[in-house]
């Protein structure tokens, strides 16, 4: 007789084992998951963090030229970086300064493309480029969203193609920097230096102590500017129009108001300041051996600019408050002792 064995259930043995090792391997599985997903985001991180190590690096590169250096302060700006205690000047950067015929620096380094417009700004860099003359230029525009630009030096630069929009540029010189299509619009520049520099344009800005000696104004639209004090000696404007512009203590000692940027042909009427309304004239004064300069009609305008005696200049013009640490004046304001209704020339 063949023993009758106990029945193996078997199958649902088999049931029971899959179903723990399912229940086990689940768990497994999420935190693999979630360690692999944490994997990839360090490594992005990682990846993130080495490009804005890189685009510093290519920021503080000493080469002359075009180096990327525009490119690499966007991806800055884009990051959220601070763009503060940048030195891209000539002398930095390994070029160095010529007068061939006016002082600008050889092997400049190149900025190239530079666009700098607050984040949360509804307009596009094409559209500042085309609309300048119509968009809204006025800097309390941008209170909620504008960029720093600190204690950065660009002496000697050129800057191609850019736009630095809705921008606070805290201690910025561009001394002898040249511009080439480039626009400075809707930002505030303060204790700005923009000496010799050249061919830029700048509109509806606000300027609090800004150095603009020997600066070159082309076809500049002063537009919706505000300004407490601006100077100006040995400017030179080429078909600009003051009008609009708010503010006072302009110094213009030795200013040219009729200059031609083409040194390929003279001064002229034609080249001559196109409006220069009478409340920005009020605003206006010169030293009285450094008047400013004109050609025909509008002489009788530069006239009415007010003459401070020569003698008042003296050695700390324009320094009084630098040993308190307060930002001086930079010589845009004219001296107390230079009465308010001193006599012009006229």
């Amino acid at each position: 007789m063949i023993p009758i064995l106990p029945k193996m259930n078997w199958l649902s043995k088999f049931r029971e084992f899959v179903f723990v090792v399912d229940i086990v391997a689940i768990p497994i599985g999420v935190v693999a998951i979630i360690q692999s997903s944490a994997a990839i985001n360090l490594q992005v991180q990682s990846n993130e963090d080495q490009r804005v190590a890189a685009a510093w690096s290519q920021v503080a590169n000493r080469a002359t030229g075009n180096s990327g250096k525009g490119e690499a302060l966007n991806l800055l700006f884009e990051r959220g970086e601070k763009l503060s205690g940048l030195l891209i000047d000539c002398e930095s950067m390994g070029g160095r300064y010529v007068d061939d015929p006016v002082r600008r620096c050889k092997g400049a380094p190149y900025i190239d493309g530079l666009r700098l417009v607050a984040s949360d700004t509804q307009i596009s860099v094409d559209d500042i480029h085309s609309r300048l003359n119509s968009i809204s230029l006025n800097p309390d525009l941008c209170d909620t969203g504008r960029l720093d630009i600190i204690d950065a030096d660009f002496s000697g630069a050129t800057l191609a193609s850019s736009v630095i929009y809705c921008a606070m540029m805290i201690d910025v010189t561009m001394k002898d920097t040249w511009f080439s299509e480039t626009i400075i619009a809707n930002s505030w520049l303060y204790n700005a230096d923009i000496s010799g520099a050249k061919d830029f344009i700048l509109a509806g800005n606000r300027y609090d102590g800004l150095v603009a000696e020997g600066a070159v104004f082309t076809e500049t639209d002063f537009k919706e500017t505000q300004a407490a004090g601006i100077n100006f000696s040995n400017a030179k404007f080429d078909k600009v129009n003051f009008r609009g512009m708010e503010g006072g203590d302009y110094n213009v000692s030795g200013a040219h108001f009729c200059f031609s940027s083409n040194t390929a042909y003279p001064p002229s009427e034609e080249h001559c300041v196109v409006d220069l309304p009478e409340s920005v004239l009020k605003e206006m004064w010169a030293w009285s051996d450094m008047p400013p300069i004109g050609i025909g009609a509008i002489n009788e305008k530069l006239a009415m600019i007010k003459r401070c005696p020569a003698e008042l200049r003296t050695a700390t013009f324009g320094k009084e408050y630098a040993d308190y640490g307060f930002v001086y004046d930079r010589g845009y304001k004219a001296p107390d002792a230079c009465a308010a209704d001193n006599q012009s020339d006229g």
